[in-house]
């Protein structure tokens, strides 16, 4: 229940924060000159080409580092009043070649009815066909946890260089960037259940372990990854009912937080009308 409750929490401080746009400064802001990067990890939106996105990135980032470090709030609440700064490389995580099958499937439907219909009703036929169609595959399980799994490795490498990171996801990218803070984060704290008042035989055993090892704070994707539960048909998460496996595999957990979960200190989230923000 208190994972819940910290999942609705996160987004009532995510709509909170929702503004369609930042209000910089007049003037600049100063940033110290040994403050810690925070580099922007740009996902895009639906019908993306790689050249396109590549190029509307370079050409926005110079004006994302004014924007953030020149606006008051963001000043204050992000970086640290200069002690951090935004670094000054973009990163570009681009997911739309994942979906090229898809979307031969899907142009060759639309090849079907394209005499069809007035020349407007065509244009809005295919548009809206190739924008949904991003939008719909990437909201699906099977095709989204890979590419968390492919951004974890950039999160997880930026992190090693000392470096923390936003995730700037676009259009349909911030359904990816939604999902990174649901699966991701690490905001389960079984030692907060350490102490539950269940005398059956396997409460007593996970009260037990949970005492013996002090597991991390962990993350949806470590459970799920390490089959110590799973979801059902009924949008349920329900224990592994091996009991085996659930001895032999529970105090091995903290190496799958290590693994798929975000590394800690990912704490605040940003967003903009169109866009989605994960600060890490």
């Amino acid at each position: 229940m208190k994972f819940f409750t910290r999942i609705l929490f996160l987004m009532a401080m995510f709509l909170s924060v929702c503004s369609p746009g930042f209000a910089a400064s007049n003037k600049e802001l100063p940033i110290f000159a040994n403050a810690t990067p925070i580099d922007i990890i740009y996902i895009h939106g639906a019908y993306e080409t790689r050249d396109a996105f590549n190029n509307s990135v370079r050409n926005v980032h110079d004006d994302m580092v004014k924007q953030f470090q020149n606006d008051p709030f963001m000043y204050k609440n992000l970086l640290d009043n200069g002690n951090k700064k935004i670094g000054e490389k973009e990163i570009i995580f681009f997911w739309a070649d994942q979906t090229e099958e898809n979307q031969k499937i899907l142009d060759k439907a639309l090849a079907y009815v394209k005499n069809v219909g007035s020349i407007i009703s065509r244009f809005g036929r295919e548009t809206l066909s190739h924008l949904l169609h991003d939008a719909i595959w990437i909201s699906k399980p099977v095709n989204y946890t890979p590419l968390l799994n492919n951004l974890l490795k950039i999160v997880q490498e930026e992190y090693s260089k000392g470096n923390q990171v936003i995730l700037y996801g676009y259009s349909a990218g911030s359904l990816l960037a939604s999902e990174y803070l649901t699966q991701k984060m690490p905001i389960i704290d079984l030692n907060e259940v350490k102490n539950a008042d269940d005398d059956s035989y396997m409460g007593k055993y996970f009260s037990q372990t949970i005492k013996k090892y002090n597991f991390k704070p962990t993350c949806l994707d470590a459970l799920k990854e390490s089959k110590l539960v799973f979801y059902t048909d009924n949008d349920e998460f329900v224990a592994n009912p091996d009991i085996s496996f659930l001895k032999r595999e529970f105090p091995n957990l903290n190496t799958y937080t290590d693994k798929y979960c975000s590394p800690a200190g990912c704490t605040k989230r940003y967003c903009c009308i169109r866009c989605s923000f994960n600060y890490i």
